[in-house]
């Protein structure tokens, strides 16, 4: 491994139920019945195609800047305060970075929020940049968040590693020809079947790596 390409949230931090308290705040607000498979459809989508979702199938007014602030104040201060780190992560980053392993963050989360978030953690320092969607214009169920962190890193695809806990990202990693290792997360264990038989290897725990 020379280079690691890390999600963010159910990856590095402990903080899927965020998002998800979130999506449940924000439509309640708006009057708006949570559907059973809202998960499931919005799951693979940035904050910005979450919103015009929302927008379009719900029928909620205001322009997507405004519905993706009102989102985003919602888990402003989790992100400042509150959220974890995995247990154990923090220590193996070191450990890369001891190694001379090159580290960065691909996540659909806010750049601000990423960057608060580890800043606090005391790891920021550690990797050499995070991308979002929003940088490159593309959502997880396509592949050049992770293409283009390694164009950045200046390494080949086969030479990275990437860590992420949802399905479909780890799909969309593998498909790019990335090695992918699965991180194990209360968020996608309904779909741990289908990231075993995907992922290069299973983190039920960053001790395990240590």
């Amino acid at each position: 491994m020379k280079a690691a390409i890390f999600d963010l949230d159910g990856t590095l931090l402990d903080s899927m139920h965020v998002w998800d308290d979130v999506d449940r705040i924000f439509l309640t607000r708006k009057g708006v019945a949570l559907p059973p498979d809202l998960y499931d459809t919005i799951k693979s989508m940035s904050l910005r195609a979450a919103c015009e979702y929302f927008q379009t199938e719900f029928k909620i007014t205001g322009t997507i800047e405004e519905l993706m602030e009102e989102c985003n104040s919602i888990a402003r201060n989790q992100y400042l305060h509150t959220i974890p780190a995995k247990p154990f992560v923090i220590d193996y980053l070191y450990r890369l970075k001891a190694r001379g392993v090159k580290m960065c963050v691909a996540t659909a989360t806010e750049k601000d929020f990423a960057l608060a978030a580890l800043r606090r953690l005391g790891v920021c320092d550690l990797f050499q940049f995070i991308l979002t969607d929003e940088d490159v214009g593309a959502g997880k169920i396509e592949p050049a968040i992770y293409l283009e962190s390694a164009r950045r890193m200046s390494e080949e695809v086969r030479d990275c590693v990437v860590f992420e806990d949802a399905l479909h990202a780890i799909e969309t990693a593998k498909g790019a020809g990335f090695t992918v290792w699965a991180v194990g997360d209360p968020s996608s264990e309904r779909y741990k079947n289908s990231i075993l038989s995907l992922c290069d290897r299973y983190v039920e725990s960053y001790k395990d790596l240590l």
